[in-house]
């Protein structure tokens, strides 16, 4: 405990106490980013294992909800929404919007059904997100193919005012991996490189 403290207390982690803090909340300041810091050295750690296992064949695949632990640690991001949640919303047709934000060519190749292609380039919502806010769906869904790019989007959508915005927690990849419903061109999705296809499971025969 006297070690914790002393990092507390200490200038060179750039958490030393505004006059106007008190020194409850300056300790709970620095809990947070400590508990922060250490929640993405667990990711690491876990993946590093994952990868190590798929990589001696121990394991076919590395599950993709892995990184959600290491996005949530490194990034901000809309709260995560299930596959199975969102599975089901889509079986009710409870009215939800989904909106993908990988590139074109990945979104021709393979989307989850019903899905709508917004340019991840442009922060902006698309036309018809905008007129939403005035009759906003429930529940608007957004993901790429592992959730690093849907976390930036989704917060940005956040900002707009928009409410119920989630981040499809393992993306299009983990969607994909437990044999749920996907619609494109295919085959498959696109696994975006040779390092990220060890997230995605071979659905061949």
């Amino acid at each position: 405990m006297s070690e914790f403290l002393t990092l507390w207390r200490s200038p060179s982690v750039g958490m030393q106490r505004h006059p106007a803090e008190s020194s409850f909340e300056s300790y709970v300041k620095f809990l947070r980013q400590y508990l922060r810091f250490t929640h993405v050295l667990n990711a690491v750690a876990l993946l590093l294992v994952a990868t190590t296992l798929f990589n001696t064949h121990s394991i076919r695949y590395v599950p993709p909800r892995l990184l959600s632990f290491l996005i949530g640690g490194l990034k901000e991001t809309a709260p995560w929404i299930e596959a199975p949640a969102l599975e089901e919303m889509l079986k009710e047709k409870r009215p939800v919007r989904i909106l993908d934000v990988r590139t074109h060519r990945e979104f021709l190749r393979g989307h989850i059904p019903g899905a709508q292609w917004v340019d991840p380039r442009h922060q902006a919502l698309p036309d018809d997100l905008r007129l939403a806010k005035k009759n906003p769906t429930p529940i608007t869904v957004i993901y790429c193919s592992i959730g690093w790019r849907s976390a930036d989007y989704s917060v940005a959508t956040q900002r707009t005012g928009l409410e119920n915005v989630y981040n499809l927690r393992g993306g299009i990849f983990e969607w994909f991996n437990e044999s749920r419903p996907i619609e494109g061109h295919g085959p498959g999705i696109d696994p975006v490189s040779t390092l990220w296809g060890v997230f995605l499971k071979d659905r061949s025969p």
